[in-house]
């Protein structure tokens, strides 16, 4: 699997579970995200390229713990791949 696929379909279900656990709705996601609803469901979709202010704005959804296993699971992935 390419890294950009790995990427977008790794970054789409972490944000998705986050906003899950937020208990929040697309729309409020979306606009902590800085992005349009539109662009919420692509990403959610692995249709969308997450953007490096987008992947921050996410980071800062976090808290130390779960940034750090949100890299972990990042690199346990693309060692599967």
């Amino acid at each position: 699997m390419k890294d950009s696929l790995l990427m977008k379909e790794y970054l789409g279900s972490q944000i998705e579970d986050t906003r899950k656990l937020l208990d929040i709705t697309q729309e409020k996601m979306a606009e902590l995200l800085h992005i349009s609803p539109r662009s919420y469901n692509a990403l959610k979709h692995q249709q969308y390229g997450v953007s490096a202010a987008t992947l921050l704005f996410f980071l800062q959804l976090l808290t130390d713990e779960q940034m750090v296993e949100f890299v972990r699971g990042f690199t346990h992935k693309s060692e599967d791949k």
